[in-house]
């Protein structure tokens, strides 16, 4: 799965995944893979209704590049499962997805893969990462194609990290998975910043191996993931009056 640089969606009827007390289910043996790349969920329906089509039908309607998260999602067509608390504290601690009947509508937990991470995230990185050899390539045939080169120089460096931005960055942040600014902490006064970073480094830099190989290493890229957000924590005080300010 890894090696292809795809992600996988798969569903099961298998009830023992759901008993705490099994051992023996597929669950477990996915999961103790750990993979990022492959998802699965919990359906008494899987055999007839298919529900990871649902999903993947979905998820292929939406960019890579844009926010989105699958947590409490509709799934068209399909019919919620009837879980108790105790399956569902099983299934999420086997890091499997199940369709539940909350406020009157089916909703989607939790958009996990099997390694505990999220499907957006994983999804939006094998984007990022083939989007930027896309861009670099175009750069590269571009300069080939009009009889020129990217010189292997601090221009050509500035060049390199131009397009990152340009073609990667810039579309993530305007999609809103790519975080810009930053954020401080009120109380503690400490900051983060959220800003892309992108450093070729410089000619200096690269070794005279490197240059005899027409190789530019080290290129760094880094980017904050706006990623959705699941749960959330209210403290409710009720009060009958407050003391004059």
């Amino acid at each position: 799965a890894a090696s292809n640089k795809k992600q996988y969606y798969t569903s099961t009827s298998e009830a023992d995944v759901k008993d705490n007390v099994s051992t023996t289910n597929v669950a477990l043996v996915l999961g103790a893979l750990g993979q990022d790349e492959v998802s699965m969920q919990y359906s008494a329906f899987a055999e007839t209704h298919f529900p990871e089509a649902a999903l993947v039908g979905n998820i292929c309607s939406i960019d890579p590049y844009r926010a989105n998260n699958q947590n409490m999602l509709t799934l068209s067509g399909i019919p919620v499962d009837k879980l108790t608390d105790t399956e569902i504290v099983t299934l999420t601690a086997r890091n499997v997805n199940f369709y539940i009947s909350e406020y009157g509508s089916g909703a989607y937990h939790e958009g996990w893969a099997m390694s505990g991470n999220f499907v957006d995230v994983i999804r939006f990185s094998q984007w990022y990462t083939a989007k930027c050899e896309e861009a670099l390539y175009l750069l590269f045939k571009q300069a080939a194609d009009a009889g020129r080169v990217v010189p292997y120089d601090d221009t050509g460096k500035l060049q390199m990290e131009s397009r990152i931005i340009n073609d990667v960055i810039n579309l993530g942040i305007r999609g809103g998975t790519i975080a810009t600014g930053s954020s401080s902490d009120p109380v503690s006064g400490a900051r983060i910043d959220l800003n892309p970073y992108v450093d070729f480094g410089t000619r200096a830099q690269q070794s005279n191996n490197n240059m005899t190989q027409r190789v530019w290493s080290d290129g760094v890229s880094e980017v904050i993931y706006i990623s959705g957000i699941n749960h959330t924590k209210l403290n409710n005080y009720i009060i009958l009056n407050r003391e004059p300010a």
